[in-house]
């Protein structure tokens, strides 16, 4: 058996495939009674996020949502004041809830080779948290130049971005947790998930993790925490070393069912462990903070880790540059996004190229 992929009507591309761009929702200090960034936390966040920008905006563009004018006027005078390459950088005012994007923001699949924006439904990771604005933000994304050519579409279901992950020939890993939870969808049947799935995003089958979680994790269990193709046929997976743990005895079901997943040559796939660091944070007394490598961005050139200011952080930078030889390989501070259960793939949504490669 062999799976087709660019004969396909429809396509869900790999993070790895070309990108025009990469999407942020700038951070604010507006309280939406959801997740509220403190004031000496956002100065930290804002430094992570714009460290990206920066870097992406020298080789590809990169588009930002704001909460208002005031947030983007305080964004330009950073751009201005770093020297950021600003003809790659376009701002418009479009406010979320928070800076998740990877969740609010569009999944890009092709029909007949040509992108499509799919705008599914956002629920506040099953109605936790206020969500009101988050799903509203891909309605104004033809005001960014690039996307004027994309096509947009509605999808009246449930599904975050960082929930999936695509191998780009057909095959998509997620978790049974996530998907099959009923605060999203209120479908519980992985196969009437499948039949969702594999019309809107054109997959030909899902890897289904039914094991996974680190404590603290407020997503029910996001693939990008946990499982990452880095690619078609190698993933990479979070591991724990600590038995006293509430997350051991599942990652370890984890990876045990992850050494059962074969390719679709039959093949297994190959697996990269990536130990979870632990970290304490004052401002967070008794609280298990989900800090993870798997959360990080493939760019055209880049791939950006996250770094916990952890022994660990350099071992996992080495053990992903084996993996990426053609893009530069760079870690940034992520121990203040961390805190809200997020990370730099959480905080960015890839934009493939409006014309998919023959």
């Amino acid at each position: 058996m062999k799976l087709q992929t660019h004969t396909n009507t429809t396509y869900l591309p790999a993070e790895w495939a070309p990108q025009s761009a990469v999407l942020f929702s700038w951070p604010h200090t507006y309280d939406h009674g959801s997740y509220y960034w403190k004031p000496h936390e956002i100065a930290r966040v804002e430094t992570a996020l714009f460290e990206m920008v920066s870097t992406i905006a020298k080789s590809q563009p990169v588009m930002i949502n704001v909460y208002n004018n005031i947030v983007l006027e305080h964004l330009e005078d950073l751009l201005s004041k770093h020297h950021v390459n600003q003809d790659n950088v376009q701002i418009i005012v479009n406010p979320s809830n928070d800076i998740w994007v990877r969740d609010h923001g569009p999944i890009t699949v092709y029909k007949d080779k040509k992108a499509v924006l799919l705008n599914f439904k956002f629920n506040g990771w099953g109605e936790k948290f206020p969500h009101e604005d988050d799903n509203t933000v891909n309605n104004k994304l033809h005001h960014f130049d690039i996307l004027k050519t994309y096509t947009q579409e509605d999808v009246h279901f449930v599904l975050e971005g960082g929930s999936i992950e695509s191998d780009g020939l057909g095959t998509l890993l997620t978790t049974k947790l996530c998907l099959c939870n009923p605060n999203r969808n209120k479908i519980t049947d992985k196969a009437v998930i499948f039949e969702k799935l594999q019309a809107t995003l054109g997959i030909q089958r899902i890897l289904w993790l039914d094991d996974g979680f680190i404590e603290g994790d407020n997503t029910d269990s996001h693939v990008d925490m946990l499982a990452r193709f880095i690619n078609p046929h190698t993933i990479a997976y979070a591991t724990c070393d600590d038995p006293t743990l509430p997350h051991y005895d599942s990652l370890l079901k984890m990876e045990t069912q992850l050494k059962s997943f074969r390719q679709i040559s039959g093949e297994p796939y190959q697996l990269v462990p990536m130990p979870l660091p632990k970290i304490e944070n004052a401002s967070y007394p008794g609280v298990f903070i989900p800090a993870t490598y798997l959360n990080f961005l493939i760019t055209n050139h880049c791939v950006f880790v996250p770094q916990y200011n952890h022994a660990l952080d350099e071992v996992m930078l080495e053990t992903l540059r084996e993996y990426f030889p053609s893009r530069n390989v760079l870690g940034v501070d992520t121990s203040t996004l961390i805190l809200q259960s997020g990370g730099l793939h959480c905080s960015t949504m890839q934009i493939p190229t409006g014309q998919q490669d023959a």
